[in-house]
């Protein structure tokens, strides 16, 4: 059996066009997918929630396809301006590389991303009717298999099942032609376990002359390189816009606004000035919050382990303390604040008295039939898959709320709250630090030092 990492190259898709379908390197087809998000009850009835619209700009090339994409994702509830675009490189031998574009919904008050297919599928090839694979979708492992031929828009089409050992399902169906994705069903699960449905339909394919696929593809790769740079040493930009990344963005605006005048990136990049004054806005209003707490003592707090019960503090007496606030979701999703790193300077930084404690906070705690199933589930998290070394506490957000919880404000947690030996909050931040892969938490590390007096 063929193994294929990732999958399915979601509308970025990119690739090697079948013969029938390649023509000549540097040709461009545009392609328009219509998507849905249809919620299932108990009973099956589905309901839609969500609408959007995938578009892929694929280009053909001497040994594979690259593929640009964008997600039309409208309303409260849509993707960031800089999580809409994605480029996937496909090779002659049927693996993509690259990210894969995802669709966010508002679920229960919290913030799902979901992983999506798209115009190209890895796979084997050529593909036949008893052709099996496997792969992995969102770090589960699925199997494949072409289940039938049928014929469906039009086309002559493989259908392909897909099925992994949690209930996760796939149905696919492959353009017997030219390879691409004509229809997706993909089932998700959200939240506590309540089930989804995510479709997605071919609605135009096109070939694009020569000047309009420049222009087209020449906002694209900008707004790309600008999310490279946004994105420095992460692999993907997870927001709000830090004043350094605001920066890049206002530098980039008068040339991407002169590139897309004409195109179908016009309105997005119209979009990017109202962005930047909201997170100008945001990131005031942090720094306001930030303010009250930064050079005042802290606030008497006690911490409720996972057990239950009080953590013993006493020894914290003259040390520095790191609290480290994170959103619990039920599963691994990330990020749940670069903790690997914040694991590594808690062991590096433990002789010199610094002690860390990161709270997982989870409004459902306030449950007193709920609490124990949650603390045992973020006990066995810290133990588990992530596998941290300093205390692990938990919120219903009460403590949160005493040392100034941002989500009102509009920026999602971690929380970071720096202690010093005298009792003095030194440093209050919200949202994610910018790594180096190689230095981890400087900037916390450099705050520690100045707090040890070093």
């Amino acid at each position: 059996m063929l193994r294929l990492t990732p999958l399915l190259c979601w509308f970025a898709f990119c690739g090697t066009w079948l013969p029938s379908a390649s023509g000549t390197a540097g040709e461009v087809q545009r392609l328009r997918y219509a998507g849905q998000l249809i919620q299932r009850d108990a009973q099956g009835t589905g309901v839609p929630v969500r609408s959007f619209l995938l578009h892929a700009w694929v280009i053909a090339e001497e040994d594979g396809r690259t593929a640009l994409c964008r997600i039309d994702d409208e309303g409260r509830n849509g993707l960031a301006w800089y999580e809409r675009c994605s480029r996937q490189q496909m090779s002659g031998g049927g693996e993509c590389s690259g990210f894969q574009p995802r669709l966010r919904h508002l679920h229960d008050g919290r913030s799902h991303l979901l992983t999506l297919p798209g115009p190209l599928v890895a796979h084997p090839r050529p593909l036949a009717a008893d052709s099996e694979w496997e792969t992995e979708w969102d770090g589960r492992r699925i199997d494949f298999a072409v289940a039938s031929e049928e014929r469906l828009a039009g086309r002559e089409c493989w259908k392909i099942e897909g099925a992994s050992n949690t209930g996760r399902r796939q149905t696919l169906h492959l353009d017997k032609a030219t390879d691409l994705l004509v229809s997706a069903s993909v089932r998700v699960f959200i939240g506590q376990g309540e089930r989804f449905d995510l479709l997605l339909r071919l609605e135009e394919q096109q070939p694009l002359p020569g000047g309009e696929a420049a222009a087209e593809l020449a906002v694209a790769e900008r707004l790309l390189a600008l999310h490279a740079e946004l994105a420095g040493g992460d692999a993907w930009v997870t927001g709000p816009l830090l004043p350094r990344q605001l920066a890049l963005v206002e530098a980039a605006l008068p040339d991407l606004k002169t590139m897309a005048q004409g195109t179908s990136w016009e309105r997005l990049v119209q979009s990017l000035e109202g962005d930047v004054v909201t997170e100008r806005q945001r990131a005031e209003s942090l720094e306001k919050l930030a303010a009250r707490f930064v050079g005042k003592a802290a606030p008497e707090f006690t911490l409720l382990g996972v057990d239950g019960r009080p953590i013993d503090r006493t020894a914290d007496a003259g040390q520095v303390v790191i609290l480290h606030f994170w959103e619990y979701r039920g599963t691994p999703e990330a990020p749940f604040g670069q903790v690997g790193y914040l694991d590594f300077l808690a062991g590096k930084r433990q002789r010199d008295g610094v002690r860390v404690y990161g709270v997982a906070v989870e409004e459902r705690l306030a449950d007193p039939a709920q609490a124990p199933t949650i603390r045992r589930e973020v006990r066995q998290f810290g133990s588990q898959f992530i596998r941290i070394g300093y205390p692990l506490a938990v919120d219903d957000g009460s403590l949160l709320a005493t040392f100034g919880d941002p989500r009102p404000l509009g920026a999602p947690l971690p929380l970071w709250v720096v202690i010093g030996p005298e009792g003095t909050v030194v440093h209050h931040k919200a949202g994610v630090y910018t790594i180096d892969p190689n230095r981890g938490l400087e900037e916390l590390d450099a705050v520690v030092t100045k707090a040890l007096g070093k």
